[in-house]
């Protein structure tokens, strides 16, 4: 099996669902909301780990909190 190498820009966005379970779909609706909240603070964990740039978590937080 041979491994896909993508740039640094090719990854998929840091906010991206993963893709929809049968647990998800027998949940209904409720399970595809997703709370901003703690969508921030993952970006905070991350940012505080150094695992993210100050760049790359400015852009990841504008897409949160701009509608």
């Amino acid at each position: 099996m041979q491994r896909l190498s993508r740039s640094r820009g090719q990854r998929t966005d840091l906010l991206a669902r993963p893709p929809c379970t049968r647990r998800d779909l027998e949940l209904g609706w409720a399970a595809w909301l997703v709370n901003p909240v703690d969508q921030l603070k993952e970006l905070g964990d991350l940012y505080a780990r150094g695992l993210l740039s100050d760049e790359q978590f400015e852009r990841q937080k504008a897409k949160v909190i701009e509608p």
